[in-house]
């Protein structure tokens, strides 16, 4: 029997998983040598897979401040 391998992401690209009991797909990537794992809000792969691009972009920028912040809300 052989087995195919499954192809494996680069080093530093980050990863999707499905977590059970889970309607979205989730993405785990780096930031500051610190793993940060949060949905995509997103049930189709591509577009999962966009989402941790940008991510991922905006890390390597410096402009990503995290997604609690992304979620606070100020009021005025």
């Amino acid at each position: 029997m052989t087995k195919e391998k499954q192809s494996k992401r680069p080093r530093g690209t980050g990863s999707l998983f499905w977590p059970k009991n889970s309607r979205f797909w989730w993405c785990q990537y780096y930031q500051n040598g610190r793993a940060v794992r949060e949905s995509t809000h997103e049930t189709d792969e591509r577009k999962a897979q966009k989402f941790l691009a940008k991510r991922q972009g905006s890390v390597a920028l410096g402009t990503f401040l995290g997604p609690q912040l992304e979620r606070s809300k100020l009021e005025s």
